[in-house]
């Protein structure tokens, strides 16, 4: 009949209408939580910065506030770290100046090349801090450029094969050409042969250096004749 059409109509109607208000209570109810989803993603991703909508009255929100609270203690926190290394790397950079004039005075024997191998590690690690501040500033970039890695490579070991320990460029093609940072190359190869070099016993054979392209990669591999890692702590 027209009168069971009506009321059949008026409760799908309703069905539909209460549908909705459902629809739009889950959202306001869950809304919170996918802004919490999202800054905890940034957060982990590194995106300090990063801040979730607090404007709500309720539990959500109060719990999104701490969040926010919670994320700028952590960005003060590192920032603070971040600066303590730096002024610390800062002040570092006056007595070893002076270390290497007294070193320059010493006698040319064991003791100064060790000593001299010391600063050389002091140094790269106070360089190593700066950088990385720089590179993890807003206005640090690589410095990309086209480069023979052989060639830098040559050159780096010609300065730095005076040591305990000889190291020798092992095979290499005649040249490799990278896109890269030249300076970050250096820093990477330095720390490799500082490894090589600390863990190396007296007397052993030289560090090797190799230079090779496999599947259209460089690839560069530092290979020393120490004490070696324990098979139980190759996975970690």
């Amino acid at each position: 009949s027209l009168t069971g059409w009506i009321w059949g109509v008026v409760l799908a109607m309703a069905i539909l209408f209460w549908i909705f208000l459902t629809y739009l209570a889950l959202r306001w109810v869950l809304q919170p939580i996918h802004w919490l989803s999202g800054g905890v993603e940034a957060l982990a991703s590194g995106n300090l910065e990063h801040r979730v909508r607090s404007d709500r009255k309720d539990e959500l929100g109060k719990l999104t506030r701490g969040f926010n609270r919670m994320a700028e203690r952590i960005s003060t926190m590192l920032a603070a770290r971040k600066q303590l290394l730096l002024d610390v790397s800062h002040e570092l950079r006056s007595p070893m100046t002076r270390m290497k004039v007294a070193l320059e005075m010493m006698p040319a024997d064991a003791l100064r090349k060790t000593l001299e191998e010391d600063l050389r590690m002091l140094e790269s690690m106070v360089r190593e801090i700066l950088e990385t501040a720089r590179l993890e500033s807003k206005n640090g970039r690589l410095n990309l450029q086209q480069l023979d890695l052989v060639e830098l490579g040559i050159n780096f070991l010609k300065k730095y094969s005076k040591g305990r320990h000889e190291i020798l460029l092992k095979e290499s093609p005649k040249k490799l050409m990278i896109q890269a940072d030249p300076e970050q190359i250096t820093i990477v190869l330095e720390n490799l042969l500082n490894n090589a070099r600390r863990f190396s016993d007296e007397g052993s054979n030289p560090v090797e250096v190799k230079i090779n392209e496999y599947e259209n990669k460089a690839v560069l591999s530092v290979r020393d004749h120490g004490i070696g890692i324990p098979a139980d702590e190759l996975t970690m």
